[in-house]
């Protein structure tokens, strides 16, 4: 609407749905935008937090566009104009307060799962494999904690990832990899600790497997590092 009231062609429109403004490296609509920035003369969005949250990215994009000949405009604050030392200066507040303002809100996050960790409450939908979640609170998925305490018992009969694969593959009809397994192996959730907290969840796994299979997990890493020089001899 804004475009059509201030006749504005509409070169494209470009959203990164539900990814932070807090940097641009994980934006990819944006950074399709800097790639398309020689197409277009000015760049709409509707408040500065829409632009960036981060004062070193927004400095930057503001740079680039200003060598590209690019006006920066924000439709919802007027006051938004990089091209003057009063106009640059507001910009750079206004950036700043949005950048606090993330770091606020980030810090209020952590503070609440702090407090949910230490009453035992859930922090996430998902509970993971092997875990579901009702009523804020986790409970043993029993079709699929049988499962994961086979993996541990298996990793720690036979050491091998292929070999684990094959069985639970074959048993349970799930094609995991050997990177799936790697993953569910390091889960120290399943001892029923989770972020330092005992009893968390509830256990699958008994503590004595999980202590086998790290230190099992060690030493196959050490052996890893190890080089060793062949010597052929050729007669």
């Amino acid at each position: 609407k804004y475009a059509e009231e201030n006749n504005y062609t509409i070169y494209d429109i470009y959203i990164d749905n539900g990814i932070s403004a807090a940097t641009i490296k994980k934006r990819k609509a944006l950074l399709k935008l800097i790639d398309d920035s020689d197409n277009f003369d000015i760049l709409l969005f509707t408040q500065l937090d829409r632009f960036s949250r981060n004062v070193l990215d927004a400095n930057n994009l503001v740079q680039i566009f200003n060598q590209k000949n690019v006006m920066i405009k924000a439709i919802d604050e007027d006051d938004i104009d990089t091209s003057t030392a009063d106009g640059k200066f507001i910009f750079d507040l206004k950036v700043s307060l949005a950048e606090r303002e993330r770091k606020k809100v980030s810090e209020r996050e952590k503070a609440a799962n702090a407090y949910k960790l230490t009453q035992k409450k859930a922090l996430y939908g998902n509970a993971g494999r092997g875990f579901k979640l009702d009523e804020n609170k986790h409970w043993i998925l029993s079709e699929e904690a049988p499962m994961i305490y086979d993996m541990f018992r298996l990793y720690i009969d036979t050491g091998n990832r292929v070999t684990i694969c094959k069985e639970i593959n074959k048993k349970y009809g799930i094609q995991f990899t050997p990177g799936d397994i790697s993953h569910y192996l390091q889960q120290e959730r399943y001892t029923g600790r989770y972020k330092g907290i005992d009893d968390y969840f509830p256990r699958i796994v008994p503590e004595d497997m999980w202590i086998q299979t790290c230190k099992m997990r060690k030493e196959r890493r050490i052996r890893k590092d190890i080089t060793y020089t062949y010597i052929f001899i050729f007669c």
